[in-house]
């Protein structure tokens, strides 16, 4: 299939997996989203984690307030960056050890 055509699906699962039904989302992993209050895509972000926990999903939600999107990239030039570098590797090496 053409990427393009791919990508213009207003119904795609993969562009968009709040699309998703309950029956797939049951069979996600443990799933960690690391947030930011000022994120663009941070509603889109509650309503998929809230449908991976009516799923059955163990899921779990942190907002890191005052960070931009993209923050990870901007941690050579802001304190506040780096510590939510700092914050995220923690928790995926908490996550990893835990499975």
């Amino acid at each position: 299939e053409n990427e393009l055509e791919l990508g213009t699906s207003e119904q795609n699962i993969f562009l968009s997996p709040l699309l998703a039904e309950q029956n797939l989302l049951k069979h996600f992993p443990k799933t960690v989203f690391i947030e930011t209050d000022v994120d663009a895509c941070l509603d889109e972000n509650v309503q998929f984690c809230s449908k991976l926990l009516e799923a059955g999903v163990d899921a779990k939600m942190e907002v890191l307030s005052g960070l931009p999107h993209g923050f990870l990239g901007f941690c050579s030039l802001s304190k506040d960056c780096q510590f939510g570098v700092d914050h995220v590797t923690q928790v995926f090496s908490d996550l990893i050890s835990s499975l």
